[in-house]
Formats: C-alpha cells, sequence, structure tokens
C-alpha cells in the first residue's frame, strides 16, 4: 500500500513492525464480501490503491470485523483504525497465518508517494534470525579487544 508523502523515520517503522506483529499474534479474522462499489466507499478510513480500476461490485476485504458490520455503518469512526480494503490479492483467514512480518524496504515510488515492502511467513522469521545473529556479530565486534579484535575483522 503506497502511503506518506515523505520517508518515514526508522523508529515508526519500528513501530510499523510491532504493531503488525501483535495483530499477527492475536490471530484476528480476515473477512471479504463483495458490495456495490458505491457503498464500499462510503465505508470510513477505507484504502484503495489510487489510480487502480476498481471492479462493480468490488471485493471488501477487512481484518477483524465482518464486511457487513462496516457497510451497515460506514460513517463509523472506528473503522477508521481497522484494515480494510478492496481486495488486492490472495487472502489468509486469520492474521496469525502471516506467522511474522518484516519491513525489508520504504522508498519513494513517485513524486508524492512513498511505499513500505515486507515479508511475512517463514521468509520474516529467516529475517529476524539473520537480524538477530548480525545483531550479535556487531556487539561482539564493540566488546572485542585485542587479538580477539583482529580476528573479527
Amino acid at each position: 500500500m503506497n502511503s506518506e508523502r515523505k520517508p518515514i523515520d526508522p523508529s515508526d517503522l519500528i513501530k510499523i513492525e510491532s504493531i503488525v506483529n501483535k495483530l499477527i499474534e492475536d490471530k484476528l479474522g480476515v473477512c471479504s464480501q463483495k458490495a456495490a462499489l458505491s457503498e464500499a466507499k462510503r465505508i470510513k478510513g477505507l484504502r484503495e490503491v489510487l489510480g487502480e480500476a476498481s471492479y462493480d461490485p468490488v471485493k471488501v476485504v477487512a481484518i477483524g470485523r465482518h464486511v457487513e458490520e462496516l457497510l451497515a455503518d460506514p460513517e463509523n469512526n472506528e473503522w477508521s483504525s481497522l484494515s480494510t480494503e478492496f481486495c488486492g490479492g490472495t487472502h489468509i483467514a486469520n492474521t496469525g497465518e502471516a506467522e511474522a512480518f518484516v519491513i525489508i524496504s520504504e522508498e519513494g515510488v513517485a513524486k508524492g508517494i512513498r511505499r513500505i515492502t515486507a515479508m511475512t511467513g517463514q521468509c520474516a522469521l529467516d529475517a529476524m534470525n539473520l537480524e538477530f545473529l548480525l545483531g550479535q556479530e556487531v556487539y561482539d565486534a564493540f566488546e572485542a579487544e585485542g587479538s580477539a579484535l583482529e580476528e573479527k575483522s
């Protein structure tokens, strides 16, 4: 999903990873339902990729709530805190199936448009393990002295 207009601070990227991994841990249901495009666009907080054509009816995907709840009360401010989007591809039945989430890049894709790219599943778990190992090597290098330091280089 494209977002933001300026580079995202690394501390905010860490917060984003943490929030998403908490949602994965919570194993929230992922619900989808077809709806009339005009009705779906009324859902507060709905995210859609700008410039992409939307079909009518459109498939709406929501995490943590049933789509019919959102359609029944589309102006509810609570919906802004949910992840609700038009269908963009393959889906999971609950967030726990994603296993883990790791951001691998944040970049500008066009003037004023930023994109975060992330991995899930085993690839994310492998990246987390590698991050830990690299962090340990950096720590060990800082702690090394004399001949031990030469061995590290």
